[in-house]
């Protein structure tokens, strides 16, 4: 479900379309992704530093911090065909 709801998790900083739930649901696919192309054993947490919602369908910028590093990525959330949401993870 998309909200544009500000996340009170320490996982996900910054404004997100995503609801908790797909924010969770994210964050453990995007940290795990992250963590390998970073080569980094954790990732402390992600920052959302831009959102922008078109058709249903939301665009963001959610950044990798950890080890010392940083790393952005780009984050869709798709209306999927089952209901709910689907999301893609790229790096930027």
């Amino acid at each position: 479900c998309l909200c544009a709801c500000a996340s009170t998790s320490n996982s996900v900083r910054g404004n997100s379309a995503a609801d908790e739930v797909l924010k969770t649901d994210t964050y453990r696919m995007f940290s795990a992704i992250a963590a390998a192309k970073m080569k980094c054993e954790k990732i402390d947490y992600a920052e959302v530093t831009a959102s922008e919602v078109t058709n249903q369908i939301a665009s963001e910028t959610w950044v990798a911090h950890g080890c010392g590093k940083s790393l952005p990525y780009a984050v869709t959330f798709v209306p999927s065909l089952a209901g709910g949401y689907s999301y893609q993870i790229r790096l930027q």
